[in-house]
């Protein structure tokens, strides 16, 4: 499934536990880059976000040197809260596309 399909169902509902297979397609698609993985979490970079934290600094996501975590649940599922916040970080990187930034 691609990518954009992945990410329309997530957006009309987001279930408790996605595929980690998911979950992968849709990170290396729309972000940079994914990080070696320690354990049972994946790590992502986006300059994007490093530049959005630059710049907002209060804001409260978590993208910390523009790397944030992925945890899985016995390296195969994903829990639907990190979903949420993978979609929400998702839109900051898409919107600093469009801004240029």
């Amino acid at each position: 499934m691609s990518s954009d399909k992945i990410l329309a169902g997530w957006k009309e509902h987001v279930p408790a536990e996605v595929p980690l297979d998911d979950v992968l397609r849709v990170i290396d698609e729309r972000f940079e880059k994914r990080l070696p993985t320690e354990g049972g979490h994946y790590k992502v970079f986006d300059s994007r976000l490093l530049r959005f934290r630059k710049k907002f600094p209060e804001y409260p996501a978590e993208c910390f040197n523009g790397v944030f975590h992925i945890p899985t649940v016995k390296g195969r599922k994903v829990k639907g809260r990190y979903i949420d916040r993978i979609l929400e970080l998702l839109e900051i990187v898409e919107s600093m596309t469009e801004k240029g930034l």
